[in-house]
């Protein structure tokens, strides 16, 4: 139930505390939830950055081997998988860059949206309590 369908039964001159005390704590309980998935996601992304950076430094540190002294044939084999796995490191980045793009803009939004929830419910409590 949002706080847009809330109704609270009514008693004498306003709404019954309990039942405007349990949609409180109902909504409290879902702002929680939105704020530990924010710090979740984020700790994913921060988690993916370190990752990256790691595999770039690995990256920097084995520069360009030479594979001339084993021979043509397994020379050709070796670039080729040196290459292949460029490309897999380069899609790897990019997968982990718009991954944490995405976890930042949904952890953006969703802030941004419990913000908005709870204000919404904040003037909405304040108006019933008049």
């Amino acid at each position: 139930m949002s706080v847009d369908e809330s109704e609270f039964p009514r008693v004498f001159r306003g709404y019954d505390v309990e039942a405007v005390d349990r949609a409180l704590l109902r909504l409290r309980r879902e702002l929680l939830a939105a704020k530990t998935e924010a710090d979740r996601l984020t700790i994913i992304a921060s988690e993916l950055a370190e990752a990256n950076e790691t595999l770039s430094f690995q990256h920097e540190q084995a520069g360009s081997p030479s594979f001339a002294a084993f021979g043509h044939a397994f020379e050709s084999i070796l670039t080729s998988a040196e290459k292949q796995a460029a490309a897999l490191i380069s899609a790897a980045r990019a997968d982990a860059m718009n991954l944490k793009n995405a976890t930042e803009r949904e952890r953006a939004l969703l802030v941004i949206n419990a913000r908005e929830h709870s204000t919404r419910l904040i003037a909405q409590t304040e108006k019933r309590a008049e």
